[in-house]
């Protein structure tokens, strides 16, 4: 691999050797059977008929360990573990969209807290979708459970009402769902 000009050589391939938030939901449901296509390589999963995903946005590796005390049952697992990057840039909207699309945010868009929209030469907020466009035209990839569901897996909201917000989490947080019966295969 060649490494792009101003780039430290360690950064260059780092896409290549640690896995993000955007690997968690295709690695889970390639291990529930669904027919995954994407270029970054899995995280490796047992095959299981079920699967719970539990995602706390802010709570990261360094945090966990600082304030293990606090998360007995997190801290149990602490060995066994392995750390994940959030990608960048390490905002919620975008790791939300990774997260629920299985993509970094070059691919699918949502690249920060507040974007810009040239078509209409407006900043609008990735998290509330203030101002935002129509979400399907910024995001058009089809999310995780997407996916999922066109592979026979049903999936149903797994988020408190508070969270169903519009905009992009129609698009990229729709990742916010979980399995309702395991895949049928």
């Amino acid at each position: 691999m060649t490494t792009p000009i101003g780039m430290p050589s360690h950064l260059a391939d780092w896409g290549a050797t640690r896995h993000t938030l955007a690997d968690v939901l295709p690695s889970i449901l390639a291990g529930l059977g669904v027919s995954i296509e994407r270029q970054a390589p899995l995280i490796p999963v047992t095959p299981s008929r079920r699967a719970v995903v539990v995602l706390v946005d802010g709570l990261g590796d360094r945090l966990l360990r600082r304030r293990a005390g606090h998360a007995p049952f997190l801290r149990g697992s602490l060995g066994q573990s392995a750390t994940l990057s959030c990608g960048f840039p390490s905002t919620t909207a975008t790791s939300m969209a990774s997260f629920g699309v299985g993509e970094l945010a070059g691919t699918h868009g949502m690249v920060g807290f507040e974007m810009y929209d040239p078509e209409r030469d407006v900043v609008f907020n990735g998290l509330s979708w203030d101002n935002g466009p129509d979400p399907r035209r910024w995001q058009p990839l089809p999310t995780t459970f997407e996916v999922a569901e066109a592979d026979g897996v049903a999936v149903d909201p797994g988020r408190p009402r508070l969270l169903r917000w519009v905009g992009p989490h129609d698009r990229g947080a729709a990742g916010w769902c979980i399995p309702r019966r395991s895949h049928p295969g």
